[in-house]
């Protein structure tokens, strides 16, 4: 506290001592990168495209049997896709929305690299 004092001689001790740590809150952190935003452009589009493809009636939502379908090829396990469903269907409504799809793409993309 003498440290203190000797910075802010004008302000009386007993208003020091009365100052809390919640009068200071902590500085914001540097905001961190998403993985959408670590994309290039040429890999945004591939996902888009990816996401839009996936969404065989063009409702907008890709359900968990359009995913295993199109995931079956590329030999993805249903236990991954169970994951992402966990992971990115807000809501629990069974299917994830085309910006679900991206998201979940873009971290497969962030792993990657």
């Amino acid at each position: 506290m003498d440290f203190v004092r000797a910075a802010f001689p004008l302000v009386p001790r007993e208003e020091i001592e009365r100052l809390e740590l919640k009068h200071f809150p902590p500085e914001p952190e540097a905001p961190r990168l998403t993985a959408l935003e670590k994309l290039t452009d040429q890999q945004l589009l591939e996902i888009r495209a990816i996401a839009k493809s996936w969404d065989k009636d063009g409702e907008g939502m890709v359900t968990k049997d359009e995913m295993r379908a199109r995931c079956l090829p590329l030999q993805i396990e249903d236990e991954i896709i169970d994951t992402w469903f966990v992971q990115y269907d807000e809501g629990g409504k069974g299917a994830l929305t085309t910006n679900e799809v991206i998201a979940c793409l873009a971290e497969c993309y962030a792993k990657d690299d």
